[in-house]
């Protein structure tokens, strides 16, 4: 329904639809966030982290190795913390060509208004 054409008579099925809405968003923000502090602080194997980045087992020990990524030592096995994981993934987020280009654009920008500075100091 589109809100330029709601009128006085059609304001109780406005309403109804708007009530459809919320209750979805409720149900989607419920699943989103229906994990507790504890499954968020899981405690996974090599395996489970391999299958969990969708990475070889063989992969995941040599990151370990080359300390690439963030694990737990413990007396016979390795363990990694999901929370962890996930920061380390967000963390190696690559930027867009367009941020690369906005950020080299802006740090150009200020060397010319360094330059220009300068250039009326003397």
């Amino acid at each position: 329904m589109d809100p330029q054409q709601i009128t006085h008579n059609s304001l109780p099925e406005a309403v109804a639809l708007l009530l459809e809405k919320i209750e979805g968003m409720e149900q989607r923000l419920q699943a989103l966030t229906a994990t507790t502090p504890q499954d968020r602080d899981e405690l996974l194997t090599v395996p489970q982290a391999a299958k969990f980045l969708d990475l070889a087992v063989p992969t995941i020990y040599g990151m370990i190795h080359r300390k690439a990524i963030p694990h737990i030592k413990g007396p016979q096995r390795v363990y990694f913390r999901k929370t962890d994981l996930m920061a380390w993934l967000q963390g190696n987020e690559q930027p867009t060509a367009a941020q690369i280009t906005a950020q080299a654009q802006a740090e150009a920008d200020a060397t010319l208004c360094a330059a220009m500075n300068k250039r009326k100091k003397r």
